[in-house]
């Protein structure tokens, strides 16, 4: 399955990603057309370099929210971003979106999908 690249802002979220220890980039979008909902393995351009990591698009229903939002985790990455341009490039669906029990439930699904993002770009050779 091929993906289109987007761009999107940097935005303040609710700051949950960070509660649950995977801090989001949450991304309002500048131009290009997102995917579908769903966790996504992703590149991140930043500053004419690349990262890697998983995007959740999706209404974030464990938390009862009802906008659509982009949000993702660079893996290895801590810097302050917000209010600057990332471009993204799905590589790899994950899982559909999916409701939790709870946020206990929500993180350890998140520990998994990381694990499987890791496990992707090994395989594919890219260096986090």
């Amino acid at each position: 399955m091929e993906f289109e690249k987007f761009s999107g802002n940097v935005i303040h979220g609710l700051g949950l990603g960070r509660q649950l220890h995977f801090p989001t980039a949450n991304l309002s979008l500048q131009q290009g057309e997102i995917p579908q909902n769903g966790v996504y393995i992703v590149a991140v351009q930043y500053l004419k370099q690349t990262y890697y990591g998983i995007m959740n698009i999706g209404t974030r229903p464990t938390t009862r929210r009802s906008e659509r939002s982009i949000e993702i985790h660079i893996l290895n990455f801590n810097h302050d971003i917000y209010n600057q341009q990332l471009t993204v490039e799905p590589l790899y669906f994950l899982r559909a979106e999916q409701k939790f029990a709870n946020l206990q439930a929500l993180q350890s699904q998140i520990e998994k999908d990381k694990q499987q993002a890791l496990d992707f770009l090994s395989q594919q050779h890219l260096n986090i």
